[in-house]
């Protein structure tokens, strides 16, 4: 029988090469290190995590909504998980006003605001509000404009607003 310091050991070596998988595009082999690293430590909030945002990658966003539903169990305040519960209602359900109302929530408790107006941005834009989307646009990109994704965003929905999209 293994002991605690080797499960934890075959967990963290599986994550870290889930992580280098991820790293070089390798989706589901990244997947399959993540689920070895969870069969040691299936509570693992981290790698259950990046287990979701590997299932967002390849397409599976039913399995990763459960997936963030288990992490906002064992981590109801965990800031990317209700983050990503936002984005998976706008993307798979077209929940938007729901998405929007979540966000609006969370952007007040925020450490990450720019992925929150990324986010709200998203989903303003999915509900046809392009002047709601592109305010949300400049503000992500103003908090963090290193992220190309933002400028992106918001330079597409200006060009929408302007007929040119």
């Amino acid at each position: 029988m293994a002991t605690d310091n080797e499960i934890v050991e075959r967990a963290k070596s599986a994550f870290i090469e889930g992580v280098e998988k991820v790293e070089a595009g390798r989706y589901v082999e990244a997947e399959l290190c993540f689920r070895r690293s969870l069969e040691c430590l299936p509570e693992r909030v981290s790698t259950l995590g990046n287990l979701c945002a590997v299932l967002i990658l390849l397409g599976k966003r039913e399995e990763a909504q459960g997936v963030n539903a288990k992490i906002l169990q064992l981590d109801p305040a965990n800031e990317q998980a209700r983050i990503r519960k936002a984005a998976l209602l706008r993307d798979s359900s077209g929940e938007f006003e729901s998405a929007i109302a979540l966000l609006k929530d969370l952007l007040h408790a925020s450490q990450d605001k720019a992925s929150v107006h990324f986010q709200l941005g998203l989903s303003y834009r999915d509900s046809a509000n392009l002047v709601e989307a592109e305010r949300h646009f400049k503000l992500a990109a103003q908090l963090n404009p290193a992220n190309w994704e933002n400028w992106f965003q918001l330079a597409n929905t200006q060009n929408s607003m302007a007929g040119n999209g």
